[in-house]
């Protein structure tokens, strides 16, 4: 039942991921970039909010004067990373930049290294590595060289 529910979730997640792309993507050529982060923040704001009052945090979450420098720069990060993204968007095909996003661990390590001080060890540097490497190589153009990376 638990695996059941895991894999369903896993789905349900993956579609709502594909959608939320492709929503970004048709309003991206239709919206500016500022206002349209904007939107698309305030309509997952009450989605956030239903899940905290549903899980009963029974206590406040800022346990400490040092939550607020990590949250503070993951707020930053979280913007221009969307605003950059939001162009990327408009300037990009969508089959092209969307493997892109399997990037996002190897800038989200990077950025809890000087943050949190959290080391990956060699497989997760590995793991980073391989993703990269991927993403990287789905840019090349068809029938071009991928220069030995891929045959």
């Amino acid at each position: 039942m638990v695996i059941t529910s895991a894999i369903l979730l896993v789905i349900g997640s993956s579609l709502g991921w594909a959608a939320l792309d492709l929503a970004r993507k048709v309003l991206a050529d239709r919206m500016r970039p500022v206002p349209l982060l904007f939107l698309m923040t305030s309509l997952a704001t009450p989605i956030f909010l239903f899940w905290v009052v549903a899980s009963g945090a029974p206590r406040p979450w800022v346990h400490g004067a040092g939550y607020w420098t990590p949250a503070l720069a993951s707020v930053a990060l979280n913007v221009v990373a969307n605003l950059l993204y939001l162009r990327a968007v408009t300037l990009s095909p969508f089959s092209q930049m969307v493997p892109l996003l399997a990037m996002t661990p190897m800038f989200a390590t990077l950025a809890a290294i000087p943050l949190l001080g959290e080391v990956p060890g060699p497989r997760q540097w590995l793991g980073i590595a391989l993703v990269t490497a991927g993403a990287f190589a789905l840019q090349v153009p068809a029938g071009e060289r991928r220069g030995g990376l891929v045959s």
